[in-house]
């Protein structure tokens, strides 16, 4: 699987974008393709060579915004890759043959069409005799969860090799992935507020988790967000 390499700006975005001759403002008034529901792009520039998997997607926030207004500038965003892993598959299907554009994402839009799931996190070191047998327990009690899926770090670790990614081992003496549960969630009304009280009660219920994250969690509903991005060799 392609990397994607996150670029997050601290920098004014303007003077990126403008080296393509669009302006915020040119961002909002621009006709966008649409590619699927809350996915929405523009290219500025094409190439005869179709992607090939030691190809990088470079993507950086450029700027956000509410239904019909101004984009403003975003000069900070703390990105995890998880997060935009499904965009690396949309420019692959969608644009081969392009090498720079912007992406255009709807939070409240993706929501509706993306695979609701989420993942626990659990703390790191686990007492020895840990059994994750009683947690998936508890998890399957919560309400909105309709499967479990455990993943220990050896798992976690073989996904990530088998993602494209290099092995650690002559470099890290230990598996430094972190042990959890894989959630799929129910075909209910899921929104930003939901799912944040779902993560809220499944760190009261559940000791050994550290953290709970869920795809676009950074994102925020009824907001436009805008990405550049550029094929890289």
């Amino acid at each position: 699987m392609k990397k994607i390499l996150f670029s997050i700006l601290f920098s004014l975005p303007f003077i990126a974008i403008c080296q393509n001759k669009y302006s915020l403002e040119d961002l909002t008034k621009a006709k966008w393709i649409n590619i699927s529901k809350g996915i929405d792009y523009i290219i500025t520039k094409n190439t005869n060579d179709l992607q090939d998997s030691i190809d990088r997607i470079e993507l950086t926030l450029v700027g956000i915004s509410e239904e019909d207004s101004i984009i403003t500038e975003f000069p900070y965003l703390n990105l995890k890759q998880e997060d935009f892993s499904f965009i690396q598959d949309i420019i692959t299907k969608n644009l081969q043959t392009s090498e720079k554009g912007y992406i255009r994402l709807s939070f409240s839009d993706l929501l509706k069409t993306i695979k609701k799931s989420i993942v626990v996190y659990l703390k790191e070191p686990l007492d020895v005799n840990y059994s994750h047998t009683k947690d998936s327990i508890t998890l399957s009690r919560i309400n909105g969860v309709d499967s479990i899926k455990f993943i220990s770090k050896d798992d976690a670790k073989e996904k990530f090799l088998f993602e494209g990614n290099e092995d650690w081992n002559n470099v890290l003496e230990e598996n430094p992935l972190p042990t959890s549960f894989d959630i799929l969630l129910t075909n209910s009304d899921w929104n930003e507020k939901s799912l944040e009280e779902l993560k809220e009660i499944i760190l009261k219920k559940l000791p050994n988790a550290s953290s709970v994250s869920y795809p676009l969690s950074f994102l925020k509903e009824n907001k436009y967000y805008f990405f550049k991005y550029q094929r890289q060799k």
